[in-house]
């Protein structure tokens, strides 16, 4: 057989995997995959030979380009490479993009049809087509357009980039020997001017100059008839002699057939980008989105230099929102410390450390004392956050290095307890996150303690309760003191603002802002719950929200909270520590239960991404299913869970596993499903045994689980004579006479020993629950 390539089955892996990331929208990472097979493309592209490598070179690209798009910038590797025109010409044309498409048109001016596919030039277009239409849809409301911190442009400013990205276009088909869009042909009626002609004769000259000689022709033809559709022709018949585009002798010559160097370098494609001014890559752009993307020390060194020497009095504290927190963002020193918060944040640790480690060596030839001091402060909480964040992310076995990181985190916590105006610090939150997950309780309460804890951030505020509850139950303490202080700070965040505005008509209007307050305090909730792994930390957690929700549904229920009418709306949302809790909520009006509901599911995915299979939490999700009336994926939940507990049900499933709560729940799910006959034989399973339920279930009419099938998993003779006169009144005698059969079998007679009857019921409720497993599972 032939021999493939390891080479070629690594790329190919790459390739797919690239995609994979791609629809699983983690497009940084799929970027970064699918640029390493397109640096590839010249040595394993269509024409290699190699019949393993069967990349679609368009699909690629589109994927490229689509993940650039999304992302505020490609990764480094994709802008460092200088073999990759289009990667550059797109970071551009993105960086333009956050800025409200200011300078788009410029970029857009590159005569090499290849360049920029011409549907992603259209897509540009489009939007500022979109842009400049007056009337309510404006162009900030166009998120692919929003620049944040930028004012929006008037219509008239849209109208007219609009124009010029038109006029590039249309030239660009031209080129191509496509048929120009309606829409230049419109916006040049609605723009017909001298200025504007002498424009698009600029754009034709500087385009003319990389075309070929078909090109060029249809270039000048195009022009010509331009001029004739325009209301003064012979105006801009003057203007089209007098222009280079028409006196140039290199145009004479190639109108004249003759070829030329410049004709046989853009047939090649062999021209660089220095030859033309609109693609200069030293111009001030350009330079700003490579020191954005690059990570080579000595590269920013020299880009800083550059923007010196081109605009010295201009701040690019624009380009991040790091930068526009530092005072110093032209220094080399800060633009590596926000290199290293950017690779951090792309957990592209590896690389952090190493711009540290610069950043570092840095900071000790600083030689003003005081300067030297804030530098190396801020070098150190930079290199703190690094660490914690890499110990979160991969948590590796160095023993040593944990010790520094905890001795340095509460170092930092100490000095932040008392200095002002220290507690809103990011880094703060960290730590203190950072103690609570490796159960430094004690140690970083009595540290939060001396402060001001009306002062901090929310994280901090939860992080300091979470640790009073936490250390009380692991020292068996009575911890319904610090409950409360916790339940009422939860609740404080879950407040829904029932105030309203009247508009001029009368019908109440909610605040918009109050809506974001809200919602932001909802998510500030979900954002710190992600950020803590530890066990004990997370159920304390859920069960002060489930408490919330119950107190919620209690109150629904009527104003004396009558238990059963809640109990009917579904069963209790079981979780640890129910009992520590206070039993109703202040402001329970101002809570929205859904929106509980759904931060609930919310967290207990979390908990059960870092704490598979457990009990408790796995319980919680389930009841949160079914109170949210999704029973088919509850009852999955439930025999996940037995079958973890249970060698998928081999043995019995542990009564602390599945309670009797567990076998109702299980139960409802089934009545929910019109699974009559599989919630009879859960049936069984309770304590006592429910035959007033098991018999209603044998009785409806309206069975849709193939009520045959589960008969002999029937053990119970009082079940069974149910069903056997059911059906003989309902005249079903082929169903009766399968009940009875099942009830004859010698294992179920009732003159066998107990032990023959408790095996007999245990090999077919390993059955059952096998069965639907392959039902649910």
């Amino acid at each position: 057989g032939n021999v493939v390539p390891a080479e070629s089955i690594q790329w190919q892996v790459c390739f797919e995997l690239g995609l994979l990331l791609f629809q699983q929208g983690k497009f940084t990472a799929a970027c970064a995959r699918l640029q390493r097979v397109k640096d590839l493309w010249p040595h394993h592209g269509a024409d290699s030979g190699d019949a393993f490598f069967s990349v679609d070179k368009h699909v690629l690209e589109a994927h490229l380009i689509t993940c650039l798009q999304v992302t505020d910038f490609p990764p480094s590797a994709l802008a460092a490479s200088d073999s990759s025109h289009t990667a550059k010409l797109v970071t551009r044309v993105e960086r333009c993009r956050k800025h409200c498409m200011q300078g788009v048109d410029s970029v857009l001016m590159d005569g090499r049809p290849s360049s920029l596919p011409l549907s992603y030039k259209r897509d540009i277009e489009d939007g500022l087509a979109l842009a400049a239409c007056p009337g309510p849809r404006s162009f900030g409301q166009s998120s692919a357009f929003t620049a944040p911190g930028n004012s929006d442009p008037t219509v008239a400013e849209a109208a007219e980039l609009h124009f010029r990205v038109a006029m590039c276009n249309a030239v660009h088909c031209v080129v191509l020997g496509m048929p120009v869009s309606p829409s230049f042909w419109l916006a040049w009626y609605q723009a017909d001017s001298a200025a504007h002609f002498s424009a698009l004769l600029d754009v034709c000259f500087l385009y003319v100059r990389r075309a070929t000689q078909r090109g060029i022709a249809a270039v000048h033809n195009f022009a010509q008839s331009v001029c004739e559709s325009s209301k003064a022709s012979a105006q801009y018949h003057e203007l089209l002699e007098q222009h280079e585009l028409s006196t140039s002798g290199e145009a004479d010559m190639l109108l004249a057939g003759e070829s030329s160097e410049l004709t046989e370098r853009s047939i090649k494609g062999g021209c660089e980008d220095e030859d033309y001014p609109w693609s200069d890559r030293h111009s001030v752009p350009n330079l700003e989105c490579n020191l954005l993307s690059s990570t080579s020390v000595e590269e920013m060194r020299s880009l800083l230099n550059d923007l010196q020497q081109r605009s010295s009095s201009r701040s690019h504290s624009s380009l991040s929102e790091w930068w526009a927190k530092d005072r110093h963002n032209n220094n080399l020193l800060s633009v590596l410390l926000v290199k290293a918060h950017t690779l951090q944040q792309a957990k592209a640790f590896h690389e952090a450390e190493q711009v540290l480690r610069t950043a570092w060596q840095l900071g000790e030839s600083v030689r003003s004392t005081a300067a030297k001091n804030d530098v190396m402060r801020r070098l150190s909480d930079a290199q703190l956050s690094l660490d914690i964040q890499q110990w979160a992310t991969i948590q590796r076995n160095d023993q040593q290095r944990f010790v520094r990181l905890v001795r340095g985190t509460k170092d930092f916590l100490n000095k932040a307890s008392s200095a002002a105006g220290a507690l809103t610090n990011p880094l703060l939150e960290s730590c203190t996150i950072f103690l609570l997950n490796i159960k430094e309780w004690n140690t970083a309460a009595d540290l939060l303690s001396r402060v001001d804890l009306s002062r901090p951030s929310r994280p901090v505020q939860l992080s300091h309760a979470l640790m009073a509850v936490s250390l009380a139950i692991s020292l068996g303490q009575d911890p319904r003191k610090q409950a409360w202080a916790l339940f009422e700070l939860v609740s404080e965040l879950l407040v829904h603002s029932t105030q309203h505005k009247r508009s001029s008509d009368g019908v109440k209007k909610e605040s918009v802002q109050r809506l974001k307050e809200a919602e932001l305090k909802r998510s500030t909730i979900h954002e710190f719950a992600q950020r803590v792994t530890d066990p004990l930390v997370l159920s304390v957690l859920v069960s002060c929200l489930v408490r919330v929700h119950t107190a919620l549904v209690l109150h629904e229920a009527g104003d004396g909270g009558d238990a059963k009418s809640a109990i009917a709306k579904g069963p209790e949302i079981s979780c640890q520590h129910p009992l520590i809790w206070p039993v109703a909520v202040n402001n329970p009006s101002s809570m929205v239960r859904t929106d509980l509901l759904l931060l609930l599911k919310q967290l207990t995915s979390h908990c059960l991404r870092h704490h598979a299979h457990h009990p408790s939490f796995t319980h919680t999700a389930a009841d949160i299913l079914v109170a949210s009336q999704q029973h088919s994926a509850a009852l999955r939940l439930y025999l996940q869970l037995g079958a973890a507990y249970s060698n998928f049900f081999a043995a019995l499933v542990p009564a602390d596993v599945w309670p009797d709560q567990v076998y109702r729940s299980m139960i409802m799910c089934c009545q929910a499903l019109n699974a009559f006959t599989q919630a009879t034989v859960l049936c069984q399973l309770l304590t006592p045994v429910d035959y007033t339920l098991a018999q209603h279930c044998i009785q409806q009419n309206n069975c849709h689980d193939a009520m045959e099938m589960y008969y002999d998993c029937i053990w119970d003779h009082m079940i069974l004579e149910t069903a056997i006169h059911t059906h003989a009144l309902r005249g079903e005698e082929e169903k009766r006479q399968q009940a009875v059969n099942v009830m004859g079998h010698p294992d179920l007679n009732s003159a066998n020993s107990s032990e023959t009857c408790r095996k007999a019921g245990a090999l077919r409720l390993t059955t059952f629950l096998r069965r639907m497993a392959a039902v649910y599972i």
